[in-house]
């Protein structure tokens, strides 16, 4: 058994969970004055414009050249080269893992998901 196929906190399948989770955003998006919702891919493929949009909807401006340098600030190398600084949670608790950043790359699912996979998210 994989951990995808065990039961989440509602009961049901974690995968179940997770899309129905993600899939609340999109029909909750209406009920508030000032939301967005955006994917991992937009903001690693235009994370500027993706962020200026995000940042409108909520009502908030933010000059071009700040917004820049945040992403620069947030690469992937930036951050993966902070974990790297900061391992002592794995050290200290073996059984936690707190590496987050994996490759940073957007679509990377299609290196992993296998057809079995696939029909599990049906």
């Amino acid at each position: 058994m994989t951990y995808i196929t065990l039961p989440g906190p509602t009961g049901a399948s974690r995968l179940h969970d997770w899309t129905d989770f993600y899939g609340a955003w999109h029909e909750a998006a209406g009920a508030y004055p000032h939301m967005t919702v955006t994917t991992f891919e937009d903001l690693k493929s235009r994370p500027v414009p993706t962020l200026q949009k995000n940042l409108q909807d909520l009502g908030i401006s933010v000059a071009e050249n700040v917004l820049t340098e945040a992403v620069e600030r947030s690469s992937f190398a930036n951050m993966r080269a902070h974990e790297e600084k900061h391992p002592d949670d794995e050290e200290k608790h073996p059984m936690i893992k707190t590496r987050i950043m994996r490759s940073g790359t957007p679509q990377e699912w299609h290196r992993w998901m296998t057809p079995t996979i696939a029909q599990r998210f049906g």
